[in-house]
């Protein structure tokens, strides 16, 4: 939490969720319990959580920008894309062009989100 601050903790902690998620039945939560050696929770090791946040966006670079189980992140990328895209096109003053104009959190996931797509398509190419 100390070297991820604000969004960043949020987004890295999603992404790792998202990951644990996709393990199959219960592995993922028993990653999380497990112990370290000097008994601390493997879920609490920053060690283990920067790893697990790191493996997360190399395999899936939108781990924390769809919610966990979407079955085609690029489908998923693409219907928030539009949904932004159309806050941004609203007439000036609106309160959906005030969602995304006035927001700065909008508009870094906006960002994000087209980072992701063009990750997700070099890795298909």
């Amino acid at each position: 939490r100390n070297e991820w601050q604000g969004a960043d903790y949020r987004r890295n902690t999603t992404a790792v969720q998202n990951l644990m998620s996709t393990l199959p039945g219960d592995l993922g939560s028993r990653l999380a319990t497990a112990r370290t050696a000097d008994g601390r929770l493997l879920g609490n090791d920053p060690v283990f959580v920067k790893a697990m946040a790191q493996i997360a966006f190399d395999l899936n670079p939108t781990a924390s920008l769809l919610p966990a189980g979407t079955s085609d992140p690029i489908k998923g990328v693409d219907g928030r894309l539009a949904e932004l895209n159309s806050w941004m096109g609203s007439p000036r003053g609106s309160d959906n062009w005030k969602k995304y104009w006035k927001d700065d959190a909008v508009q870094a996931e906006y960002r994000q989100l087209l980072e992701a797509k063009e990750k997700i398509k070099a890795r298909a190419a």
